[in-house]
């Protein structure tokens, strides 16, 4: 059984502007359908440690999980970007053999750093609680928590389902993860667990459904053809895709330096005000995550068709559909900023509890900054679609600068809500920077 080729986008760039809208519908479709589940379950789960747990239990849960994130993206290799630029273009070119190869390699690198990063975290845990304000006690559940490091090992697999439009399956994973884990929390909060519990509960409930995903992953991939990955070969395939190594490392240190301002900033919360601060902090971006979970699927779906359009020549359609999802994106994010402004503070009380009004302004500053972020959103895939993975790598070292400065001037003074404001000059300078790299890309392709 032979892997099904995709045919070849139009020559006309009418044709290929409705095929990849018509395309784009559907795959978004799926994924936010998915992502919306998975948001609300994610929202009720937090929602349930932070009723069960005091605002210094939850921050404590919520520091755990952010140190554990921190590791597993620092080190921790997901190749799906990548992945998803090389598959997209075998699948039109090159045909079975490099695309079993470049499965295999992806699935070598997955593991082998997801095991590097679990084993790297739980040897620093017990250094960092102390910084971070946890107590002893937690520490033997952070260590087990970040055994969690090891089930993340979807990346190839997300990616050649976006090949193949799986859409559905990809959008399962948070689903059930979320889902596993409002049960879990109902659980616990019903028996009066403590932090420790939820860490336990929380870290079965997610390695539970990522091992799910990828048994269903490989059955629907095996499906397809997908067969004797392990006598593929990886080194001749990787040979084949110029550049290869050099953009998994260009993304991976971009997603590195990205959590700086995505994650990492819980992890400085909890250290310079404590952990009640990052149990507000993680709220409001929790809260921001309902942008993200609606616009992120149209990078998701946008990645393959972009990189195709690339591969036929397509180069300025590519620049018209990446600019045309993240405007849309962005305005439709916008009356969430508004909502948040308004009775932000109502409503933050009571779906946590008394206190959390608190994080009202640092809840609309996360939400405008996700807004932002969206314009941006299929700049990243078009970037690596024209083999210049270095272009996001370069804007986010610039915003990482730009964030690091702000923080400096705004976190002590302001509190969460200066770091949330150095959060959005990170996502101001990374825009501006990724827009003129690829436009310059492009002027010099013309």
């Amino acid at each position: 059984m032979s892997i099904p080729i995709s045919p070849s986008p139009p020559t006309a760039d009418n044709g290929a502007g409705k095929g990849l809208a018509a395309s784009l519908l559907a795959g978004w479709s799926k994924l936010v359908s998915a992502n919306a589940v998975a948001a609300v379950l994610q929202l009720a789960a937090f929602t349930v440690a932070a009723r069960a747990l005091d605002l210094t239990g939850l921050g404590a849960l919520v520091l755990i999980t952010s140190f554990v994130k921190l590791f597993d993206v620092v080190f921790n290799f997901q190749s799906v970007a990548v992945m998803t630029r090389f598959l997209a273009a075998t699948d039109l070119a090159s045909g079975n053999s490099r695309f079993r190869g470049l499965v295999k390699a992806g699935l070598l690198v997955d593991g082998s750093t997801a095991l590097f990063s679990c084993v790297l975290a739980i040897i620093a845990l017990p250094f960092a609680a102390p910084l971070l304000g946890l107590s002893g006690d937690l520490v033997a559940a952070g260590q087990l928590f970040c055994l969690v490091i090891l089930t993340r090992i979807f990346g190839v697999a997300e990616a050649a389902l976006r090949c193949f439009d799986h859409f559905w399956l990809i959008g399962m994973r948070p689903a059930l993860a979320a889902g596993l884990m409002l049960g879990a929390g109902l659980a616990a909060w019903l028996q009066g667990g403590g932090v420790a519990i939820f860490v336990l509960l929380w870290l079965a409930a997610e390695a539970v459904a990522n091992i799910t995903f990828m048994a269903a992953a490989w059955w629907t991939m095996r499906g397809h053809g997908l067969r004797g990955i392990a006598r593929a070969d990886a080194r001749a395939a990787i040979v084949d895709c110029p550049r290869f190594w050099s953009m998994l490392w260009h993304t991976n240190l971009t997603s590195a330096l990205r959590l700086i301002s995505q994650d990492g900033d819980v992890l400085l919360a909890g250290g310079l005000f404590g952990p009640a601060a990052a149990g507000l902090l993680r709220t409001a971006k929790n809260l921001a995550q309902i942008i993200n979970q609606a616009g992120q699927p149209l990078q998701q779906v946008a990645a393959a068709p972009i990189a195709r359009l690339v591969a036929s020549g397509q180069i300025q359609a590519a620049w018209r559909h990446a600019i045309t999802i993240g405007l849309v994106a962005c305005s439709a994010s916008v009356p969430l900023v508004i909502g948040a402004a308004l009775f932000g503070g109502v409503g933050l009380d009571l779906a946590f509890g008394d206190g959390f009004s608190a994080a009202k302004w640092t809840l609309v500053v996360v939400l405008a900054t996700a807004a932002l972020y969206m314009i941006g959103i299929a700049l990243q895939p078009l970037g690596l679609a024209l083999d210049r993975g270095d272009i996001g790598f370069t804007a986010t070292l610039l915003g990482t600068a730009g964030y690091l400065l702000a923080m400096a001037a705004m976190a002590m003074p302001l509190g969460i809500l200066g770091i949330a404001l150095a959060g959005m000059v990170f996502k101001i300078v990374w825009l501006a920077a990724t827009w003129l790299g690829v436009r310059r890309e492009l002027g010099r392709r013309a």
